[in-house]
């Protein structure tokens, strides 16, 4: 039992702290950079860091400050911050002191585009009680970060278009099958996300050749929808840990 309960603590952390989506920032940039042939060594890991730091300042700060409106759609994860909440400040902190001294060792235009991002994530809670307009920002922040950046510094631009559908098309389907707890119907719902997933591993493997392993991404969403279990740890540790699997594979077939 108390081995259960050891290992149930783990699973919490990496669900409810968030640490998973800051792997799937860094992992989807530098998949993307691998594809469209941006720079990489040291100036990579610095954008792939700061996506990370960046993901976890934005996250932490929405559910530590807003956990009586969490409290209904997301009762395990507030029960968590409430519990933690100090250690969770910390976290938080430490993230923004690392996001801004990255922030500064990078270009003025990825900078901008992090605050604008930034932005938006401190803004969530004002935003997301509009629930249908919530996948939608969230989306386009999400590709923003992991596709815009990478786009940046692109040696071959005519491969942008394709990477912004696969991302947006994974990153979707992800963010809807993560709030159909909040939504009704969840079966039409649930089908629509598959769909997209579906949708973008069709539109990598019909792209150029640069771009197709990147169908890993949608793929491994696929999986992750395929076997769906509407609960808190499901979303948070096998949606977002299957886009984060998903880039990794992409990179080691770019690599290999």
């Amino acid at each position: 039992m108390a081995r259960g309960r050891d290992l149930a603590g783990i699973f919490d952390w990496l669900a409810f702290v968030s640490l998973i989506p800051a792997g799937v920032a860094a992992g989807l940039i530098v998949a993307a950079a691998a594809a469209l042939g941006a720079p990489r060594g040291g100036a990579l890991a610095v954008l792939g860091a700061l996506a990370a730091s960046g993901t976890l300042v934005v996250y932490n700060v929405d559910r530590l400050r807003d956990t009586g409106m969490d409290g209904a759609s997301a009762p395990l994860r507030t029960a968590f911050v409430e519990a933690q909440r100090r250690a969770l400040w910390g976290v938080t902190a430490l993230a923004t002191v690392v996001s801004l001294a990255l922030a500064l060792a990078t270009s003025l235009d990825v900078a901008l585009l992090c605050a604008a991002v930034l932005l938006v994530g401190l803004l969530h809670r004002r935003l997301k009680p509009w629930r249908a307009a919530k996948p939608v920002y969230v989306a386009s922040a999400w590709v923003a970060v992991t596709a815009g950046i990478p786009a940046l510094s692109a040696s071959e631009s005519e491969l942008i278009p394709w990477l912004l559908a696969i991302y947006s098309t994974s990153i979707a389907a992800n963010l809807l099958a993560s709030n159909l707890r909040e939504a009704t119907p969840v079966a039409s719902l649930l089908a629509a996300a598959r769909a997209l997933a579906a949708i973008g591993v069709l539109i990598a493997l019909v792209g150029p050749e640069a771009t197709r392993p990147l169908a890993a991404i949608p793929a491994a969403e696929l999986a992750a929808l395929a076997c769906f279990r509407n609960t808190e740890r499901y979303a948070h540790i096998a949606l977002d840990g299957a886009l984060l699997i998903g880039a990794l594979t992409a990179l080691a077939l770019k690599v290999y």
